[in-house]
């Protein structure tokens, strides 16, 4: 168990990721999507939530909300931003750095800040994930490029990336 190989020939440590329960030459089988494993694990339950998700070791594993973040590996629950209720950060967030304020009075001139949208003398509210405003005032969010997606209240085009792989589809092509 942990080990994979021919019949009656050297034997090899699952990889990380993986893992294996029974003995024999049967190959190592892979953890659950958003999940990872310690080298020779011998049980689904080895694999552990990765950050940004959640759920009991072996799985299965679900995307932290919106206004949550997990920065930890493992089965512990994600974490509400600390913006006391009224944050939003975008799904499977791993940082509370993900975590920005859903609304943001208006400046000195009324106008909207970057990165949040609205008439002049506010309310102000984030640019929604997967989108970005570069300007203050009253300018519409900007979509983000296809394929790619952003925090809440992203100020650049230099925040949308490739979203993290989730519920087990595969990042290839981004």
């Amino acid at each position: 168990a942990g080990f994979t190989g021919p019949d009656g020939g050297p034997c090899s440590a699952c990889m990380e990721g993986t893992f294996k329960s029974k003995p024999g030459s049967a190959p190592c089988a892979s953890c659950p999507a958003n999940s990872n494993s310690s080298p020779a694990s011998v049980d689904s339950t080895a694999c552990h939530a990765d950050p940004g998700f959640t759920g009991p070791d072996g799985g299965p594993f679900t995307a932290c909300p919106s206004g949550t973040f997990k920065d930890s590996v493992g089965d512990v629950a994600c974490t509400d931003c600390p913006h006391t209720g009224n944050a939003v950060s975008i799904v499977a967030s791993t940082s509370v750095g993900d975590c920005v304020p859903a609304t943001w009075p208006p400046g000195a001139n009324g106008e909207c800040p970057v990165g949040y949208k609205g008439d002049i003398s506010g309310p102000c509210d984030a640019c929604p994930s997967g989108t970005l405003k570069d300007t203050a005032g009253t300018p519409a969010c900007t979509v983000c490029p296809a394929q790619s997606e952003s925090t809440p209240a992203s100020t650049s085009s230099a925040a949308c990336l490739k979203p993290p792989c989730q519920d087990g589809l595969c990042c290839k092509g981004f």
